[in-house]
């Protein structure tokens, strides 16, 4: 990859020294979160959009790499492979590039042409091409070949055979094919022809030749996506005139010779085609491609600005109205999870002052921070009802509007919605719907699928799939600034860092089995390359660390440098992390140590504040079955959670077992609503068997200490059930 950072350093306008880093540790497998945060140079010159284009430009390079080896493999096999042919292949950047390469080399066997070859007509094809004879005429030359093959019954035949060779070899000229390309793509234009004749979106396109110059990217894609529709037909043609005269120059050199004329209808034919198919479907996929990217810049400038307002917290209150009475309404936070579901019967009554407990309910139980209600139904009276319901005793910040339209129903409908909540009544998956789309959970686009979310008013233009890219890089890179418990390993490191689930599930049984005290304990991982250690371990928040830079997001290898600079400051590093803005007032002369410190080292530092304090203590000896008494409190780690209950490290001999029944002082469905796995818990010792070697806890009657029950799917839909049937 190394060789294409010129390359990289004309298109980005950046040093080559930048730019070989770059290709270097796409070569590695280092991932480009680790460049944006850790690698000090390529952090202080470059903003996160640019790492990913480069990154996905070597990516494209990357997979034409079969390609160069089968271009490389043909012209070898040939003996033609020289020096020069061999880094033109090695250094090609484009599909199209390599394709004209081999267009030669993957003839069809039963083409027209080829079987006028095989049929002998190969040595008519050459001398007519090299163009030295000129006494005489083709059909002469012809008429020896007649009879000549059981196809060749006239000298017409012969001719028609020969053109079709003369065809054949002009459109797989390399010469010629990068030619009219690059004609077309400087002096081509486009037609519109609407299928439906009526059609007035596209008036000001139809019976006009467009040069390619003209169209803004938006309305390039715009067209192109009509096309895809089948709404247009996007025509990319060149003056036939000017692209056979240039053709004609470049193979024609004796107009005198006998085959002259055959050669300008070979020409014309050629164009017509072969190449003009060729050269539009490569032009437009490339005017696509850079329409999509300048598009796409600024669509990740929106949602970069869209996810910096997003950071909301608290609840939502999503209300509608079913069959003019009924008050269907749902409750979820800023990440899209339910948190409750109700239908109030009769909520809705003529000539009544509007009032409804259990609206008021589901205002004291949530205290939801915004209202999104029906803007179809008829929101005076809804917003009549909420004021009247709550009066002054709760205080409401906004009410918002949401259409439930066919985008409402569809999602209502979706995978995603079935498979969560497909034991809910269908009315409250609408309303759910419909505060999801109000809100737009970010989070949960990629889940649920880019189709039933407007989050630019272009997205229709950009292909879903790196629409759906960018909005999961921003996404991770959210995350990975807040930093990832090592507890939570399990889950991002896959997801983010394409770490396998085995060695993401070892690092958190690991953990689990003895809590890890320093990020470089995580290299012992099996299945764990060293540049995908190096890309995700500065991620990692160690909350249990003894060193407190690893509970920070500072990378191991800058910790020496974080030392460093806490001596010149004359603290101490937790003074540091306490307060990192006196990093500003270092005397540093080296500009990219100073940038890189205010850009990202002053964030790092204090996303482990939060962990700084309390100290953590040191693990202590696991204690005996005998130490252990009766009817005391203690604090423990879930190491487990099963049907029947849920198995507790309290630092003895053995795991205590709690017993689904003791999980909470009411009933409980399933341990999954209580506690997870790595959970710190308050427990109660009910009962020690030294002999069986058995702990029975439980978490019944323990007051403040008490857990909290997440309601499960069954309970929710059991509850909207018997609201719904009252």
């Amino acid at each position: 990859m190394i060789r294409f950072a010129y390359y990289i350093s004309e298109q980005w306008d950046i040093s080559e020294k930048l730019a070989a880093r770059l290709c270097e540790a796409y070569e590695s497998g280092t991932s480009p979160f680790y460049l944006i945060d850790y690698d000090s140079l390529t952090a202080v010159e470059l903003e996160p959009d640019q790492i990913f284009e480069i990154y996905d430009f070597l990516e494209e390079i990357d997979l034409l790499s079969v390609k160069r080896k089968r271009a490389l493999n043909a012209f070898a096999k040939e003996n033609k492979l020289d020096e020069e042919l061999e880094e033109h292949i090695n250094y090609s950047i484009s599909g199209y590039e390599l394709d004209d390469l081999l267009a030669a080399h993957r003839l069809n066997p039963r083409s027209k042409a080829q079987l006028a070859v095989k049929n002998g007509l190969g040595p008519l094809a050459d001398l007519v091409e090299k163009q030295e004879v000129e006494q005489g005429s083709l059909e002469e030359k012809a008429e020896e070949f007649v009879g000549a093959h059981s196809s060749f019954k006239t000298g017409d035949d012969v001719i028609n055979g020969l053109k079709s060779i003369l065809v054949e070899r002009f459109g797989n000229d390399e010469t010629t094919r990068a030619m009219v390309r690059d004609f077309t793509f400087d002096e081509g234009f486009f037609e519109v022809i609407p299928k439906k004749k009526k059609e007035k979106q596209y008036a000001a396109y139809v019976g006009k030749f467009v040069k390619i110059s003209e169209l803004t990217h938006e309305e390039m894609l715009s067209l192109m996506v009509a096309e895809s529709a089948k709404d247009i037909r996007f025509k990319l043609n060149a003056q036939l005139f000017r692209v056979t005269e240039l053709l004609r120059q470049h193979f024609i050199t004796n107009p005198d010779a006998i085959g002259f004329d055959i050669m300008c209808e070979a020409i014309d034919e050629c164009w017509m085609k072969a190449l003009q198919p060729l050269v539009e479907k490569d032009i437009k996929a490339r005017l696509r491609k850079e329409a999509e990217d300048k598009l796409l810049r600024q669509i990740t400038k929106d949602v970069q600005k869209g996810l910096a307002e997003k950071k909301q917290s608290g609840s939502y209150l999503s209300l509608a109205i079913k069959d003019k009475r009924h008050l269907t309404m749902v409750a979820f936070d800023a990440r899209g999870r339910l948190l409750g579901a109700a239908h109030a019967r009769n909520a809705i009554q003529q000539n009544k002052s509007p009032f409804n407990t259990r609206l008021k309910q589901m205002f004291s139980r949530y205290r939801p921070a915004h209202v999104i209600i029906d803007a179809d139904t008829d929101t005076e009276l809804l917003e009549s009802l909420i004021k009247k319901t709550l009066a002054e005793s709760i205080e409401l910040t906004e009410i918002r509007h949401q259409q439930c339209g066919k985008s409402t129903q569809g999602l209502a409908k979706s995978e995603w919605m079935m498979r969560e909540f497909g034991d809910l009544d269908e009315h409250i998956r609408v309303v759910l719907a419909q505060g999801l789309l109000c809100i737009q959970p970010l989070n949960l686009i990629s889940q649920i699928g880019l189709e039933h979310f407007a989050i630019h008013s272009q997205q229709h233009l950009i292909t879903p799939d790196r629409l759906a890219n960018v909005i999961q890089r921003e996404l991770a890179l959210i995350e990975l600034h807040e930093g990832i418990p090592v507890s939570k390993a399990g889950d991002a490191l896959p997801r983010i860092f394409q770490i396998s689930t085995t060695a993401a599930s070892d690092i958190q049984k690991m953990h689990a089995k003895s809590p890890l005290s320093a990020k470089l304990e995580l290299s012992a991982t099996k299945g764990i390359t060293r540049p995908q250690f190096t890309s995700f371990v500065g991620y990692i928040i160690i909350p249990q660390g003894k060193y407190c830079l690893d509970r920070t997001l500072v990378h191991p290898d800058h910790f020496q440098w974080v030392e460093d600079l806490a001596e010149m400051l004359n603290i101490s590093l937790e003074a540091l992390i306490n307060d990192p803005e006196l990093l500003r007032s270092l005397p540093i002369t080296e500009y990219d140590q100073k940038i890189y410190i205010e850009k990202r080292l002053i964030h790092q530092l204090s996303a482990g504040q939060k962990y700084l304090t309390p100290a953590f203590p040191v693990k202590t000896r696991r204690k005996k079955l005998a130490e252990l008494s009766e009817g005391t409190v203690v604090n423990g780690k879930v190491t487990n959670v099963t049907q029947f209950g849920v198995f507790v490290d309290i630092n003895a001999v053995c795991d205590g077992l709690i017993h689904i029944s003791q999980l909470a002082d009411t009933y409980v469905e399933s341990a999954e609503q209580v506690v997870s796995v790595s959970d710190t818990i308050n427990v109660r010792i009910v009962k020690v068997d030294p002999k069986k070697r058995r702990i029975s806890l439980s978490m019944k009657n323990m007051g403040d200490l008490a857990p909290k029950i997440k309601p499960s799917h069954g309970q929710l839909s059991s509850l909207a059930d018997h609201f719904k049937n009252r």
